[in-house]
C-alpha cells in the first residue's frame, strides 16, 4: 500500500506546471485571496448548471495559499487530498473485503487516468473523492455497529460533499437507505447532532439563498430540461464504464487526440486494452455483488423485513451508492464526466470485488488464481500509468490540447511574467490577465493592452507590427520599444 500511495502521489504531483488552468481555477484562487484579505464569502464558484456553489472549496483553497501564494501550491494541495482518498480507500476496504480487494481498489483508483486528471485539477469536484471515501467509511461503521455514534458524521460529510459539488446530492440515497435499514439500531440523538452541525456548516450559503430569493435552489430544481433529452441512467452507466479507463478522452483532447494517439503509440493501445478489462470487471462486479445480496437475503418478522448478512449488506451498500449516482443523472441537462466523480472509490471497489469473486470461484487452484488476479491488477495499473505519462509528455511537447484541457499553466505563466515585467495587460484572455494582475477584477488603470492568440482555437498568424512572441501555442504582439 505504501508503494501504491507513492505511485498515486507521483502521478498527481509530478510536473505540476503542466496542469490546466482556466477560468474556474483562476476564480478559485481569486476568491481565496479575497478570503485571506478578510472578505467573508457566502458563495463560491458558479457551477455548470448555473447555480453558485457553497464556499467550502474556496476556504480549502485558501489553506495552501496562506502558506505560499502560488496557484501551483493550491493545485498540489488538491493532489495531496487525492492521495489521501486513495490511501483511505485501502483502510476502509481492508477489514471488510480482504487484502486483495483493498489493494486492488486502491491500485485502480491510484492509476486510473480520469482519477489522476481530477487529482491535478483545482476544482471542488477534485476534493469530492476524499469526502466520499470518509462517508463510505462512516456508513460501513453504522451498518456494522449497533447504536454507533459515528452516525453523527453522516449528515456532516453529506453537507461537506454537497458543498464541494452539487452532484453529491446523489449520495443522499445510499445514506437514506442505510438509515432506514438500520432504523432500530441508529443512535438518533447523535444523528440529530450531526444534522445541527451540518446546518451550521451550510449557514453562509443558506444565508445567501435567504437574501437572494433562493435563486440557486430554484436553478438546481429546474436544472432538468423539459424536452425529454436529458441523459438517462443507462447513459450514466455507459459513461461510468468509460471513466474507469481511458474512455471519452476526446472530451479532454478533442482535435489533439489523433496526435496524442500517434505520440503515445503502444501506451495508447495497452491502456485501451486495460480499459476494456476494467469495464468488464465493473459489469462482473455488479453481477456478483447482486448475486451475493440475493443469496444472503432472509425475510424477518420485524424491521428490517429483509435482513442481510454482513457481507451481503456491505455489498448492497456499494450497489445502492452507484445506483444513487446513476439515477440522479436525468435531473441534469447534460452529462459531464465530473458528474460521475461521486462513483469514486466505490466503482473501483466493485472492480476489485469481481477479481476476488473469480478467485473464490476456483477453490482448487486458488493460489494460482490469486496470482492471476494480482497480475491483472498489475497489468491494468501499468497500462494506465503508461497512458498518463504519455499524456504528460504530450502536454510538455505540445503545450496542452485543443479539447477541454486547453493550454498548460506553464505557458500561460511564462507569458504573464513577460507582460507583467513590461507593465502590460491582456485585453482578451482573462486568465492570463489574472496571472499578470493577480486579481480578476483589477482595472487596467491606463496600462497598455495587448492581444493573445490561442493556437489551439485559432491557428492564423497574429498580425504584429511590434515584437511577436510565442509561448507554446500562445502568441502575443508586444509594443515596439
Amino acid at each position: 500500500m505504501l508503494g501504491i500511495g507513492a505511485l498515486a502521489g507521483w502521478l498527481r504531483l509530478r510536473d505540476l506546471d503542466l496542469v490546466e488552468f482556466k477560468l474556474d481555477e483562476a476564480t478559485a484562487v481569486n476568491l481565496a485571496r479575497r478570503l485571506l484579505d478578510g472578505d467573508f464569502l457566502t458563495v463560491g464558484l458558479r457551477s455548470s448548471v448555473g447555480a453558485y456553489n457553497p464556499p467550502l472549496f474556496v476556504y480549502l483553497t485558501a489553506v495552501p495559499l496562506a502558506l505560499r501564494d502560488d496557484p501551483l501550491a493550491a493545485t498540489a494541495f488538491i493532489g495531496v487530498l487525492a492521495v489521501a482518498a486513495v490511501t483511505l480507500t485501502y483502510i476502509v476496504l481492508r477489514p471488510r473485503f480482504g487484502a486483495l480487494v483493498a489493494l486492488g481498489a486502491a491500485a485502480l483508483f491510484a492509476t486510473a487516468p480520469w482519477s489522476v486528471l481530477y487529482g491535478r485539477k483545482l476544482w471542488g469536484q477534485s476534493v469530492l473523492p476524499v469526502a466520499a471515501t470518509a462517508l463510505l467509511w462512516t456508513m460501513f461503521t453504522v451498518l456494522e455497529r449497533p447504536r454507533s455514534r459515528a452516525v453523527v458524521f453522516i449528515p456532516i460529510l453529506l453537507c461537506l460533499a454537497f458543498q464541494l459539488n452539487f452532484s453529491a446530492l446523489a449520495l443522499v440515497l445510499p445514506a437514506t437507505v442505510l438509515l432506514l435499514y438500520r432504523a432500530r439500531e441508529v443512535h438518533w440523538p447523535a444523528f440529530a447532532l450531526g444534522v445541527g452541525v451540518a446546518a451550521l456548516l451550510l449557514a453562509p450559503w443558506l444565508y445567501h439563498q435567504l437574501t437572494n430569493g433562493f435563486a440557486d435552489v430554484s436553478t438546481l430544481l429546474s436544472g432538468a430540461p423539459d424536452d425529454g433529452e436529458a441523459p438517462g441512467p443507462l447513459e450514466a452507466v455507459r459513461e461510468s464504464l468509460r471513466l474507469v479507463g481511458t474512455g471519452d478522452w476526446e472530451y479532454v483532447a478533442a482535435g489533439s487526440l489523433p496526435g496524442f494517439v500517434t505520440d503515445a503509440g503502444p501506451a495508447w493501445r495497452v491502456a485501451r486494452g486495460a480499459s476494456m478489462v476494467a469495464a468488464t470487471l465493473v459489469v462482473l462486479g455488479l453481477v456478483t455483488c447482486a448475486l451475493c445480496v440475493v443469496r444472503g437475503a432472509r425475510t424477518s418478522r420485524r424491521w428490517p423485513w429483509l435482513a442481510l448478512p454482513p457481507g451481503g449488506a456491505s455489498r448492497a451498500l456499494l450497489l445502492v451508492w452507484l445506483a444513487g449516482v446513476w439515477l440522479t443523472i436525468p435531473f441534469a441537462d447534460r452529462l459531464y464526466p465530473h458528474y460521475l466523480i461521486g462513483t469514486f472509490p466505490v466503482i473501483f471497489a466493485v472492480q476489485a470485488l469481481a477479481l476476488s469473486d473469480l478467485v473464490g470461484a476456483v477453490r482448487r487452484v486458488r493460489p494460482l488464481a490469486t496470482v492471476g488476479a494480482i497480475a491483472v491488477l498489475v497489468v491494468v495499473s501499468a497500462g494506465y500509468t503508461a497512458f498518463t505519462l504519455s499524456f504528460h509528455r504530450f502536454l510538455d511537447g505540445f503545450g496542452g490540447t485543443a479539447g477541454d484541457y486547453g493550454v498548460v499553466y506553464r505557458d500561460k505563466a511564462e507569458l504573464a511574467s513577460v507582460l507583467q515585467a513590461r507593465g502590460l495587460r491582456v485585453a482578451d484572455e482573462p486568465v492570463i490577465d489574472f496571472l499578470v494582475a493577480g486579481d480578476l477584477d483589477a482595472p487596467p488603470d491606463g496600462a497598455p493592452l495587448v492581444s493573445v492568440r490561442d493556437g489551439f482555437h485559432d491557428a492564423r498568424p497574429l498580425p504584429c507590427a511590434g515584437e511577436l512572441r510565442s509561448f507554446g501555442v500562445l502568441s502575443t504582439c508586444l509594443p515596439a520599444p
